[in-house]
């Protein structure tokens, strides 16, 4: 930083923020910043001593970094959030919780807006100060990455930041450096309120807000994964088995079934997505989910998942306990895979396979029905096949730098070809667990020609080799469950498959 000023105040931090110039990049975060409609023109003909201050929280981020430093502790050592309330009750939370995060800034959203007017400032010679309420390490380091600021007012373990002692800092340091007069980017009302003051007497000088889009239907819709709400379809299945003798209760049940899983599911989902944040802007596809893009703020997506989580245990109410206790248990597997298990080797893909498998096993519970050994053990083996096949497009997707640290999972570039083994193994092991149910006792005792179901083993072993056939070659590009939902040949052979055991049951 070209004569960095230290911050006159007793919480704040001077930020060594290196000025790189009125062009400064902005760097990848800026990629993955939000669409905002721009307030008036910035006061870029200010005079040079009249200091800017722009605010962290509102104005040049779009996400909040005590709040990005609370999910970066979870996420990366979530067994030392026990002393939480030692910290917060020790006045040490901030700093603990940055202390853990290892936050990579150049990740974070930003606003090109409040970029811009940042640049702008520069060229005219004015020096502009980083203020937030996050911890000064965290502020520090996010000033040395932009390198846009002269200084840095923050919080610090001794003097905490609230709104309230943010002003005092800010009026204490515009004393030194231009008086009463200062320009103010953010959505403080009281520092808006005395910038627009200031700039009664002096029309350059002004305090402006950056105005966000709040976040539509379309983006609440994305972070909920609707789209994957197909895949608890799985939970009808029990019904279509029994449909002979299913009455209207039972398809109702189904249905609530249906839609309170979902509801759920998509609440873990925002879960997943807040832990992953950073790994999420890392990935060429999935830093464009409204939470790792910045289009939907933390806070709002923690009280949607809390919305919908909700709605789904109200739906969840209305059926037996013996589904309400495998919800239960999805939900706690669910977490613990987001939290840990997605970073264990094989452990992820088994829970996966598990946790698909749970969906059918729900499915009958909503029914009152016990689903059979044989639909268990093919589910099982069908869907650890699929959930190596999704592992090893991600993995090869990387390519040979793929580790812990790229991927976020535990495995590395030299299992590819094992992954591809056991998933292959896999799909076979389904195929042989159905052809033994074609000639066990129970189907022999339920269907009279039980051969006609014997063409359904090569049409499933026909669907899963396409699907690895397809990973090889490097063109499966979605999650593989995802794929054989939607691929009409997928389709088609499910279909014949459906008709096959009709037919066999009904001759």
């Amino acid at each position: 930083m070209a004569g960095a000023d230290t911050a006159a105040h007793q919480g704040a931090a001077a930020g060594p923020g290196a000025a790189a110039g009125p062009g400064a990049a902005a760097g990848p975060g800026a990629a993955a910043s939000p669409d905002v409609a721009a307030s008036p023109e910035a006061v870029a003909g200010a005079g040079a001593g009249t200091p800017l201050y722009v605010d962290g929280h509102g104005a040049i981020l779009a996400t909040d970094l005590t709040l990005e430093s609370v999910l970066g502790a979870m996420r990366h050592n979530p067994k030392a959030l026990w002393r939480l309330p030692l910290w917060i009750v020790a006045g040490q939370a901030r700093a603990e919780l940055a202390s853990r995060a290892s936050l990579d800034m150049a990740l974070l959203p930003l606003n090109e807006a409040a970029l811009t007017r940042i640049a702008d400032a520069r060229a005219a010679g004015r020096r502009v100060v980083f203020v937030t309420h996050a911890d000064a390490a965290l502020a520090g380091a996010f000033a040395d990455h932009l390198g846009l600021f002269d200084a840095v007012i923050a919080s610090t373990a001794e003097t905490p930041l609230d709104r309230c002692a943010m002003r005092e800092a800010i009026a204490a340091d515009a004393a030194l450096h231009g008086g009463t007069v200062f320009d103010y980017l953010g959505r403080d009302p009281v520092l808006l309120d005395a910038a627009r003051r200031g700039a009664s007497t002096d029309r350059r000088h002004k305090g402006e807000t950056i105005h966000r889009d709040r976040p539509g239907l379309r983006e609440v819709v994305k972070a909920l994964r609707v789209h994957q709400w197909l895949k608890n379809a799985f939970l009808f299945v029990p019904l279509a088995l029994t449909i002979d003798r299913a009455g209207v209760a039972d398809i109702a049940h189904s249905i609530v079934a249906f839609l309170a899983f979902s509801l759920v599911a998509s609440a873990t989902y925002v879960v997943n997505d807040l832990l992953d944040l950073q790994s999420d802007r890392r990935h060429a596809s999935k830093c464009l989910r409204p939470l790792a893009a910045g289009r939907l703020s933390i806070r709002q997506g923690a009280g949607l998942g809390l919305a919908v989580f909700a709605a789904g245990a109200a739906l969840a109410a209305m059926l037996p306990f013996a589904f309400q206790a495998l919800l239960a248990c999805y939900i706690v597997v669910t977490l613990s895979y987001s939290i840990a298990v997605k970073r264990m080797l094989l452990l992820d893909v088994l829970t996966v396979s598990g946790l698909h498998t749970l969906r059918i096993m729900a499915g009958g519970a909503a029914l009152g029905i016990e689903v059979s050994y044989w639909l268990l053990s093919f589910s099982l083996f069908f869907f650890l096949s699929l959930a190596l096949a999704k592992r090893y497009t991600e993995l090869a997707e990387v390519g040979e730098t793929a580790d812990r640290a790229s991927t976020g999972r535990g495995y590395r570039y030299v299992d590819l070809e094992t992954l591809a083994l056991m998933g292959v193994c896999s799909s076979f092991s389904a195929v042989v667990v159905l052809a033994l149910y074609i000639r066990a006792p129970v189907t022999l005792d339920e269907v009279t020609h039980p051969w006609l179901m014997w063409p359904i083993c090569p049409l499933m072993l026909y669907a899963l080799a396409r699907i690895w056939i397809l990973a090889r070659r490097r063109e499966l590009q979605e999650d593989p469950v995802w794929f054989a939902l939607t691929d009409w040949r997928s389709q088609v052979t499910f279909g014949l498959t459906a008709l096959i055991y009709l037919v066999a049951h009904v001759v």
